[in-house]
């Protein structure tokens, strides 16, 4: 496996081919150049990064008669395995071909797909409870990192999975039958990490719905025992206002009893009031 370009020309890679690996923002694909095939993938990692989640790098390989060719946008741990393999010589990686090692390489990518989707799937079930529980302005910003996410990596995956497919269909002599066999199963996973995104989606998208449902139902219990108190007091304070008018001729100004008649008068209405509009449901119950 190679991992830089500097022996490209020995190989005598198309410039098309060239381009594409120098320029590393490239969609997945597979085509077929002069005897050989080449494909771009997008590597998956977990970064758990409040503002990132998810890192992402282009991987190309390159299968032709006698030899494989990898490029890594970053240097990292995604071919540990293959290598692993390569250096114990377990199972037929060593024995098979060139385009058994294409495979593994593709396997190996397709492979990081299912732990980040897990980890994903884990926050928005942890969402999910805060989104019922105590529902805040910061959900909403946790939720949106996530949805960003999930469409980042569904226009990884989609473009992928067209891309092993693009294998597996065309008539290309460099991958043998034995390992398109290989390769649907890769496929497969790939079908499996792209429904799991559009479920993940609509997922984040039913959790910003009862996040803005739970508000909406908590303004309005608010404003439900809002009224229900200004109506309370509504009366109370038409009856205060009358009495508090300075007028000189007013006869219940002067009843000796009219003060404490008319506290005993507003504590009956508001207690009245108060059990009317709980038997109406109104408040201490929701409304059936």
């Amino acid at each position: 496996m190679a991992t830089s370009g500097s022996t490209c020309k020995g190989f005598g890679l198309h410039p098309l081919v060239l381009a594409d690996i120098v320029h590393v923002s490239q969609r997945p694909k597979s085509e077929r150049y002069e005897g050989s095939i080449f494909t771009v993938a997008r590597r998956l990692k977990w970064k758990g990064d409040p503002e990132d989640l998810v890192d992402e790098a282009q991987v190309s390989v390159v299968i032709a008669p006698g030899y494989v060719l990898s490029f890594q946008e970053q240097e990292d741990d995604v071919f540990n395995p293959v290598k692993e393999r390569l250096k114990l010589g377990i199972g037929i990686i060593r024995a098979a071909g060139p385009d058994y090692l294409g495979y593994a390489l593709l396997d190996a990518v397709i492979d990081g797909y299912l732990p980040v989707m897990d980890k994903v799937g884990e926050i928005l079930g942890s969402l999910e409870q805060r989104a019922l529980v105590h529902p805040t302005r910061a959900l909403t910003a946790e939720l949106s990192l996530v949805r960003r996410d999930l469409l980042a990596i569904r226009r990884d995956v989609w473009p992928q999975r067209e891309a092993l497919h693009a294998l597996l269909r065309g008539d290309a002599g460099e991958i043998s039958e034995p390992v398109r066999v290989y390769l649907r199963d890769v496929h497969d996973h790939c079908v499996q990490v792209a429904e799991m995104v559009d479920v993940y989606r609509e997922i984040g998208a039913e959790l910003h719905n009862m996040y803005v449902t739970t508000l909406t139902n908590r303004t309005n219990e608010v404003m439900k025992v809002l009224t229900v108190v200004a109506s309370i007091f509504i009366p109370l304070t038409f009856l205060v206002g009358v009495w508090g008018m300075n007028f000189e001729h007013m006869p219940e100004l002067s009843t000796r009893w009219g003060y404490p008649a008319v506290l005993a008068l507003l504590l009956v209405i508001g207690v009245s009031l108060g059990f009317y509009f709980r038997r109406k449901g109104w408040i201490g119950r929701s409304q059936e």
